[in-house]
């Protein structure tokens, strides 16, 4: 692979990169903005499904992992996620390959 090549697939996964956080920040804006009320673990994790009714500042909170409604003032839980942490597969699509010397360079490298 020559370096033009090397640097279009570098650019490729950077663009995948900005794309996924450009679209989690706003997912986490969105839930920070639509809620009077914040301080609650649930609205920045992956596994919540928050529905609210227009004429009530009262949260419906389902969590995907319970299986549930949970209460809205959930401030501690073992399997939270934050919704800005990628995956695995996500953090591969991102990465950068480094290209590993063929030969030690001698002396401590």
């Amino acid at each position: 692979m020559d370096t033009n090549e090397q640097q279009d697939d570098e650019d490729k996964r950077y663009a995948v990169y900005k794309r996924i956080e450009i679209t989690a920040r706003k997912l986490e804006g969105f839930r920070a903005d639509s809620f009077v009320d914040t301080k609650n673990l649930c609205r920045t994790c992956k596994h919540a499904t928050i529905t609210r009714q227009a004429s009530k500042n009262n949260r419906m909170i389902n969590c995907s992992i319970v299986g549930k409604n949970v209460p809205d003032d959930i401030v501690e839980c073992s399997d939270y996620t934050n919704i800005l942490t990628l995956n695995l597969s996500q953090m591969s699509d991102i990465a950068i390959l480094l290209n590993n010397r063929a030969e030690p360079a001698g002396g401590y490298l």
